[in-house]
């Protein structure tokens, strides 16, 4: 137990250097699902580069449901607003142990301060993901036919959830005594394989990324990227298809994500 606030810690807490990994964004921009992938995009490195994971507690159990709604329905399922509990991995390689515990917490969390003093790892992180959807973007969605903003309407986010989230979390994070510029983030487009599938793929360079969140016929959010940039030591752009192949191997997008990831803290793995 924690000495401080009482809440239960991690099996093996304390005992390797830990890699606390938050994910965080607005309702339906597809965290749970890029975190279910990028969980497989880790496994699959490590093992290649001949390490070793292991599931600590019930997180593969839980990883499970996770696989078992996706193969059921194609869909995660929102995420219950409550507080969150990491899904816990050992990573092995060589001598080196990390423990990474990955945050996927609910988008609703995030708007107001009571959900975000739920949020108790903000101030633990070096590393972050803030994952936004494209399909928020207006100038994308009045591109689509008719038809596909039918079939896209249930799994597009709000716009303005975007900004709300990301300030929130930051300025929680400064409440918390949090030195943002110690700390690196990714800034994930999610989703772009629903964009391809209607036609209109992203670009998969960082700086092409970038580029169109800031501009306005992309999310037009210049101003928190500039905010990011000044506050964190790192701003790295993806865009992701957190989707696996026939063989249930993550896709290349977010295997790049996983090994940014890695080396950010200091763990080179080859691809």
């Amino acid at each position: 137990m924690c000495p401080k606030c009482g809440v239960a810690l991690p099996s093996r807490f304390g005992l390797v250097p830990d890699i606390v990994v938050p994910l965080f964004g607005g309702v339906n921009v597809g965290k749970t699902r890029l975190m279910y992938t990028l969980v497989i995009a880790l496994k699959e490195l490590v093992t290649c580069n001949g390490g070793s994971v292991e599931f600590i507690s019930d997180a593969k159990d839980r990883l499970d449901v996770i696989a078992q709604a996706l193969a059921r329905s194609g869909n995660t399922g929102p995420t219950l607003p409550e507080s969150p509990r990491a899904y816990s991995l050992l990573i092995k390689m060589g001598l080196y142990e990390r423990l990474i515990y990955l945050f996927d917490a609910a988008g609703e969390l995030h708007y107001r301060k009571d959900g975000l003093d739920e949020l108790k790892y903000l101030d633990k992180a070096r590393i972050f993901i803030f994952v936004a959807d494209p399909l928020a973007s207006d100038s994308l969605w009045a591109k689509l036919l008719p038809e596909q903003r039918a079939d896209m309407a249930a799994v597009r986010s709000d716009a303005s959830e975007i900004e709300l989230c990301y300030y929130q979390t930051s300025e929680q994070m400064r409440r918390l005594g949090k030195k943002n510029s110690l700390a690196s983030l990714a800034f994930v487009v999610s989703k772009s394989d629903l964009v391809a599938e209607c036609g209109l793929p992203l670009s998969e360079s960082s700086d092409s990324t970038s580029e169109w969140v800031q501009n306005e016929d992309g999310l037009n959010l210049g101003n928190l990227v500039r905010s990011a940039r000044q506050s964190f030591k790192m701003v790295k752009f993806f865009r992701t298809a957190a989707v696996t192949d026939d063989a249930g191997s993550a896709d290349r997008s977010v295997e790049e994500l996983a090994l940014w990831l890695m080396s950010v803290e200091g763990i080179r793995l080859g691809g």
